[in-house]
């Protein structure tokens, strides 16, 4: 039984590191490339459903995160491994059943975060150690923060396509590169 496994975790592993791995053969570059193209297109005309899905993806993994635990601490039985898995199992359900609510919750935190930046920011700006850049960027954070938590949807769709035009340039390097074009040769004199 444990050589079975073992023999899938290795399969699993080479499987990974071919798909991963920074040189990376034409065909997997092509594969990689049409898929970061497609997610970014999709990206840019329906922000929130590919930020929902890859929120369930994320819910997903915990899940089964959650599930290998369980194996790993059916044999322990303490009560602490169990609680873990408890809530493993329980953020699994969360974001794969309520995605929006969570990436609402994750925007607002961001917020606060901002706001708590820029208000450092400010306490600091009286001291002869700021330079004079410093209180515009606290005023900006300050300003993002305070969108972020009065609108945390509007904030999920711009991230939504922020990350969607990441994707769209990445699959197009990785499709130029598929074809045996180098765009450093482009770029760099």
């Amino acid at each position: 039984m444990r050589n079975q496994f073992r023999e899938i975790s290795d399969r699993i592993g080479q499987t990974s590191r071919k798909l991963f791995s920074f040189h990376a053969t034409r065909p997997v570059l092509l594969i990689r490339g049409l898929i970061c193209f497609i997610l970014g297109l999709l990206g840019i005309y329906e922000p929130v459903f590919v930020l929902t899905t890859a929120t369930r993806i994320i819910g997903g993994v915990i899940l089964c995160a959650g599930i290998l635990a369980l194996l790993i601490a059916r044999n322990n039985r303490r009560a602490m491994d169990l609680i873990w898995v408890a809530l493993l199992f329980l953020a699994g359900f969360a974001l794969i059943f309520w995605p929006l609510f969570f990436d609402a919750v994750v925007m607002v935190a961001a917020g606060v975060c901002l706001i708590v930046a820029a208000l450092h920011v400010f306490l600091t700006v009286g001291r002869n150690t700021t330079p004079s850049t410093i209180p515009v960027s606290g005023f900006l954070a300050l300003i993002v923060g305070v969108i972020l938590v009065a609108a945390p949807f509007a904030g999920v769709a711009a991230i939504s396509w922020v990350l969607a035009l990441l994707l769209l340039i990445a699959g197009a390097e990785m499709l130029l590169l598929s074809l045996g074009l180098h765009p450093d040769k482009w770029f760099m004199p």
